[in-house]
């Protein structure tokens, strides 16, 4: 079984989250300033023929768990064109609000699940530094 180790980097910046930020952000004009969501970026690394199946799982995990536990915001799963990496873009309200989902014995067991499918895990709890959307024309 493969253990799970979040790296926490506040130094690290997400631009372009047009559409995913949903509460926390204060607007000035056409851009917006820090807040102190917490979004997690897991990029997994996996066999082509097994890239559906992660995607899928983490799905279940989202419908079935995340969306349930206090903090969650939202989820994204993208998978790369080659078939070769999974994107996980989740949101939570704050980096203690994802710290506590590891505390649920579901979350960790579809973790888990995961983790099987995957070569391997990157996952990085990062801060909104700034979000851009088109301007109004």
């Amino acid at each position: 079984m493969r253990t799970f180790q979040i790296a926490y980097s506040p130094q690290l910046t997400l631009s372009g989250a047009r559409g995913r930020i949903q509460s926390g952000l204060e607007v000035f004009g056409a851009a917006t300033k820090h807040t102190s969501l917490g979004p997690l970026i897991n990029v997994s690394t996996v066999e082509p023929e097994r890239a559906a199946e992660l995607a899928e799982q983490l799905r279940l995990a989202t419908e079935e768990t995340m969306q349930f536990v206090p903090g969650f915001i939202s989820a994204t799963i993208d998978v790369s064109t080659d078939n070769t990496r999974v994107v996980n873009y989740a949101q939570w309200h704050s980096a203690e609000a994802h710290k506590a989902m590891f505390e649920d014995p579901s979350t960790r067991e579809h973790m888990g699940v995961c983790a099987a499918i995957a070569t391997g895990f990157e996952p990085h709890l990062y801060t909104v530094e700034s979000v851009h959307p088109p301007p109004n024309v």
